[in-house]
């Protein structure tokens, strides 16, 4: 389980900002373009293993994603990685 203080992919996770039955949502600052500054979406522990919930939560990314173009000055950057941290 991710904690603020971890770093996930480039991103050092600074403070919990809301957490659901599905998901946590963290303010977070990428390590080298430190003035990017995001929300990261992580998945609880207990949904990884279902493919539904994958696909549920990989779909919505997509559609964010789809905003991102159409919206870009709303989501300027967007990413998803879709593998467990060690």
């Amino acid at each position: 389980m991710a904690s603020v203080n971890d770093i996930i992919g480039n991103y050092h996770l600074l403070e919990e900002l809301d957490s659901g039955t599905f998901a946590r949502v963290y303010k977070a600052q990428h390590t080298i373009f430190t003035h990017r500054i995001v929300a990261i979406k992580l998945m609880h522990a207990r949904y990884l293993n279902s493919q539904k919930n994958r696909e549920s939560f990989l779909a919505e990314a997509r559609l964010l994603e789809r905003l991102s173009t159409a919206y870009h000055k709303f989501f300027p950057s967007f990413e998803v990685l879709d593998r467990p941290q060690a």
